[in-house]
């Protein structure tokens, strides 16, 4: 008996939505077509039937209350039959991965570009130590390990290498930590002949 091939691309999707206990199935507009659980933010994946890349995106964040920064040049397209944790940096890290996307995250917001709009830079660290830099971009940004941040000692420089929007704030970093260790050294207080000077800076 021969079977028309709807059905067996109907007995697909059924097994496919089968795969977890705890899911939904998303449709074009973003809508929830199956849900196997009452809390969005307890279920363990999410299956994508059919979707724009960057309207899936917005439709995530919109049910985890996050904020996703998509830039421009991310290519939008369609996301068919395809199975992402529910889980925020486990999303994130799945949708780069399939789509060759950079990513990385800034307090509470997610910043995702295309791969291919990497860009490189030279930033003159002046008196401040790689050491520093990065344990202040520690602090700051997450999932930086993939782009490239390497000293140039004959040169007191960085060589910085990732998304525009990453290189940028580096060099923002860079600059604050310059500015604030000129404000630390000349705001130096001295001691000369046992009385201190209110207003002394390094040089006096």
């Amino acid at each position: 008996m021969k079977f028309p091939f709807y059905s067996f691309s109907l007995i697909f999707f059924l097994a496919f939505v089968n795969v977890a206990n705890a899911q939904d199935v998303l449709d074009f507009d973003g809508k929830v077509t199956h849900s196997n659980s009452q809390n969005d933010l307890n279920k363990k994946s999410i299956i994508v039937v059919k979707q724009k890349l960057k309207q899936l995106l917005s439709e995530f964040a919109r049910q985890h209350d996050m904020v996703i920064n998509v830039s421009d040049n991310v290519k939008d397209s369609f996301v068919r039959s395809q199975k992402f944790s529910n889980d925020e940096v486990e999303f994130i890290r799945e949708i780069s991965s399939s789509y060759a996307l950079d990513w990385y995250r800034r307090g509470d917001e997610y910043f995702l570009s295309n791969e291919k709009e990497r860009a490189s830079r030279m930033i003159v660290m002046g008196n401040v130590s790689v050491t520093d830099l990065q344990r202040e971009l520690a602090v700051l940004v997450k999932n930086t390990d993939s782009f490239s941040l390497e000293e140039v000692s004959a040169s007191n420089s960085l060589f910085i290498s990732g998304p525009p929007s990453y290189v940028a704030l580096v060099e923002m970093i860079v600059e604050g930590m310059i500015n604030n260790s000129k404000v630390a050294i000349n705001s130096v207080s001295v001691v000369r002949f046992g009385k201190r000077s209110t207003s002394a800076t390094a040089q006096d």
